[in-house]
């Protein structure tokens, strides 16, 4: 008799495990100068991290807001107003939107194509693997990962099947690999999405000041191109692939001309860029200057509604350049809600009715006296990606 090979639907227990964690775990003794109160918030965060690992995002984080509302921080409403009315989260909403109109007229497409169809990239195979890569990660930061994923890697396919790769052959898989690779360097790149803003949002409670998007991106651009040409060299030099299939091979045959930029598109790339601008261009002037003192007072997020405002009332071809309803459809809010309650549980964690801080501050000094901040951020920084299941 042949056991059946099905999977059970463990979703029941996992559920079960999360509500023991969140609501049980605070009746464990405490430890060293962890508080009653900080052992019930340990017990909300690792059944979040268990929830998000094992179920999803978006049911964890909500039970886990409505668990605050009984571990001593305050009610459920105040936890609620405390996880949605973050400057952060709302920042991520309006710009996910922004996002989606960027990705809706068809912007980035035409971009990628242009970049990967050039001339110059012909006989120069692993040039033309780095910008592959490159674009891919763009593909999926400006819009649906997974979308962008499964795009790519049939690009890769067509590709190795008018060259003569086989599948399993080194290239491809070298490849396939290095899309996941750029999907997750290229979004640690740009401070627009998921982890970055937990990160800077996290580094900003811990010391009181606040990293601009343009020094961060001035620091992790750099980072992720070197490390997606770290990657490729890796390639390279250990396991060798065959490129002499790649030296004559005419991209633009295979993927196809670019396709005229249309009056939308145009308008679309050039209201990103006026969005990008308002963000950046602050942390290149003078803390005096008045356009600083206006940025400040809108914040990230209240720059970014003003762009949503400016983009809704701008009309294309009688439609308007952002529609808000439409494009708020494609919202992730399983990610969304995630960033929500990370950055509440951030405040609520480091809090001093907790003991959570001085515990941790006990166990790290040994390990890290001597290093300067800087090794200090790192180790948050790895410790932010590992938890949250971003590689």
């Amino acid at each position: 008799m042949e056991k059946s090979t099905q999977k059970k639907d463990l979703t029941l227990l996992h559920m079960i495990i999360i509500i023991l964690l969140m609501f049980g775990f605070g009746y464990l003794p405490t430890v060293g100068t962890i508080t009653t109160v900080g052992m019930k918030t340990l017990g909300i965060f690792i059944g979040l991290l268990y929830g998000w690992s094992t179920i999803g995002m978006l049911w964890p984080s909500i039970l886990g807001i409505f668990a605050f509302g009984f571990s001593g921080h305050g009610t459920v409403k105040e936890m609620l107003a405390m996880a949605f009315s973050n400057d952060i989260f709302i920042f991520l909403i309006f710009i996910l939107v922004i996002l989606e109109m960027l990705t809706d007229s068809g912007a980035v497409n035409v971009i990628v194509n242009f970049f990967l169809t050039r001339k110059s990239l012909e006989g120069h195979p692993w040039i033309f693997s780095f910008i592959f890569l490159l674009s891919s990660g763009l593909l999926c930061i400006f819009g649906q990962a997974f979308a962008g994923i499964l795009l790519c890697w049939s690009m890769i396919e067509t590709l190795s099947q008018k060259v003569g790769y086989k599948p399993y052959d080194k290239y491809p898989t070298m490849m396939l690999i290095g899309v996941i690779i750029s999907a997750s360097a290229v979004q640690l790149m740009v401070p627009f999405k998921g982890i970055c803003l937990v990160i800077l949002g996290t580094y900003a409670t811990m010391t009181g000041n606040a990293i601009s998007y343009l020094s961060y991106m001035a620091v992790m651009i750099p980072a992720g191109l070197a490390f997606l040409a770290l990657y490729l060299t890796f390639f390279k030099m250990i396991f060798k692939p065959d490129m002499k299939p790649l030296e004559t091979v005419k991209v633009s045959e295979i993927l196809g001309t670019t396709p005229p930029v249309t009056k939308r598109q145009k308008a679309t790339l050039l209201a990103f860029g006026f969005f990008l601008a308002t963000l950046l261009i602050p942390g290149c002037l003078p803390a005096t200057s008045p356009i600083v003192t206006l940025t400040n007072t809108l914040g990230s997020s209240g720059l970014t509604a003003f762009s949503v405002i400016l983009f809704m009332m701008i009309k294309i071809d009688g439609e308007p350049l952002l529609d808000f309803s439409k494009q708020a459809r494609h919202l992730n809010w399983s990610v969304t809600f995630m960033v929500g309650v990370l950055m509440m549980m951030t405040s609520l964690i480091l809090a001093e009715s907790t003991g959570i801080r001085e515990t941790v501050i006990t166990l790290l000094s040994p390990v890290l006296a001597g290093y300067s901040g800087f090794v200090l951020l790192v180790v948050v920084f790895m410790i932010s990606i590992v938890l949250t299941n971003q590689f």
